[in-house]
């Protein structure tokens, strides 16, 4: 469960989902990444982005899925027109290449939950963890007749 954060925390699901979606190969990992320093570029140094960049191309992060700048984005990195435009919300992760695939837990926002925004600032949290496993259909081990 993720507590509701300022800024926009389905977005976050959103680009989480559509980074699930794809298959962890290196070109996948590598486009991702890609799209990340993109994205940081953008926002922590515009004045060397715009010297380096067609600002058409960052116009593609911060389009809608089927704009033209995020169709040409999308192309060139082998990546979903869903994901560049959704992965601004997702930019501020360390290694975002980790949430490629089919994940082992399941994000859920929760809206009666606030914190400060984690990329302006340090958030303190404490977990409660109770101890458990949840068998796939896929887990060798995993006895038959057991629920998934």
């Amino acid at each position: 469960m993720v507590a509701k954060a300022e800024g926009d925390p389905d977005a976050l699901v959103s680009a989480q989902a559509a980074l699930g979606d794809l298959q962890p190969t290196d070109q996948t990992i590598n486009a991702v990444k890609s799209l990340q320093s993109l994205e940081l570029l953008k926002k922590t140094m515009p004045d060397l982005s715009q010297q380096l960049f067609k600002q058409e191309l960052f116009k593609g992060l911060e389009g809608e899925a089927q704009a033209p700048a995020t169709q040409t984005l999308s192309k060139a990195l082998g990546l979903s027109e869903n994901l560049v435009a959704q992965f601004n919300a997702l930019s501020f992760v360390a290694d975002p290449d980790k949430y490629i695939g089919a994940a082992d837990v399941e994000i859920r926002p929760e809206g009666n939950r606030p914190l400060p925004d984690p990329r302006k600032d340090w958030v303190d949290m404490v977990y409660r963890i109770k101890p458990g496993r949840i068998r796939r259909r896929t887990d060798p081990h995993a006895r038959p007749g057991e629920p998934p």
